[in-house]
């Protein structure tokens, strides 16, 4: 797990901006406060993880509430692994209301990763502060020097291969938040489209649920209510109240109900059943998030600056759309 400079400042007693200049290998700090930093890396198993002057990314990333499931934890772990390999220091900073700017300035940032919608309050103050920015987006607009991650492909393509599987009832649990909305337009339109129907809300039901698998169960009660024999889930929590659900309403799966989960479902194969997932090459959309952020910034994964052109030039702008992984929890229709 990445460990962050509050971390690091907690445990060593320093401030952040202490700690985060001691990992840059500045020289304005005590010989005592970078004794301490490198013996709090020592015990935490990160012995020589003393950066001396390696360049800092910062990785902004959503709050996660106790009781919730982190979506971004696999693209969070495939991007911590690839700034090492390239040589960078990878610094993990979690979205807040109202991040002030001067708070990033003595970092000495390359860039920043921000992930999801969550992040845009912290990102606006890290480009306020002069960092080259890179948002890794769930819905258009996405905007220049943005990835954006094109989930309504991902809705589209569940819809699709569960009405092939022979459903004509199906519904979608979706999170509250400002996704939901068009998450649920994009699954009625998909609805509309493969199944040749008017997708009403009461022909494409859409359930909002809040945090956590209790909410998501609840969701599929009601998704189970309105009589869907197939449940398109976009979350962990979802996905797996969507299980608890079925279980206790005795249904089988994937015999008398399917579910295909859109994005990361925590150990898919080990549930029973394994569960189909629409989901993206977390490998790859680092590798493109990183090759693109260095490129804002002027320079390359091995490279120095290149010349002076930091933060010229085009924005890229990249959209990746997501796979299918048949597993095990959909099927076709059956009577229950």
């Amino acid at each position: 797990m990445p460990v962050t400079l509050q971390e690091l400042a907690r445990r060593t007693g320093l401030s952040v901006s202490t700690v985060s200049r001691v990992l840059r290998g500045k020289e304005n700090v005590s010989a005592e406060a970078a004794e301490t930093v490198q013996s709090a890396l020592r015990l935490l198993g990160l012995a020589g993880a003393h950066a001396g002057g390696a360049p800092m990314i910062a990785v902004v990333v959503p709050r996660v509430r106790y009781f919730d499931l982190d979506a971004w934890k696999p693209l969070r772990r495939e991007l911590f692994l690839h700034l090492f390999e390239a040589g960078f220091v990878g610094v993990t900073v979690t979205a807040e209301e109202r991040p002030a700017p001067g708070r990033f300035r003595d970092f000495d940032l390359l860039g920043a990763l921000v992930l999801g919608e969550e992040g845009k309050t912290a990102g606006a103050a890290l480009e306020a502060a002069g960092v080259p920015v890179l948002r890794i987006a769930v819905r258009p607009p996405a905007g220049p020097g943005s990835i954006l991650l094109d989930f309504d492909a991902g809705i589209d393509t569940a819809v699709r291969h569960l009405s092939q599987l022979g459903h004509r009832r199906i519904g979608m649990a979706v999170a509250l938040g400002p996704d939901a909305g068009p998450r649920a337009a994009a699954f009625r339109r998909s609805a509309a489209r493969r199944l040749h129907i008017e997708a009403t809300r009461a022909q494409a039901p859409v359930e909002q649920a809040g945090p956590g698998v209790p909410a998501g169960r609840q969701a599929a009660d009601a998704l189970l209510a309105a009589g869907c024999t197939a449940i398109v889930s976009c979350g962990p929590a979802l996905t797996l109240g969507a299980m608890q659900s079925a279980q206790l309403a005795g249904l089988s799966m994937p015999d008398q109900l399917s579910l295909l989960a859109i994005g990361e479902v925590p150990e898919p194969e080990v549930l029973s059943p394994a569960v189909s997932q629409v989901t993206f090459d977390w490998t790859e959309v680092a590798t493109q998030a990183i090759d693109a952020l260095t490129a804002l910034a002027g320079r390359d994964a091995s490279g120095p600056l290149s010349g002076g052109a930091a933060r010229r030039g085009p924005q890229p702008l990249l959209q990746v759309a997501p796979d299918l992984l048949l597993r095990s929890s959909a099927a076709p229709i059956r009577q229950r």
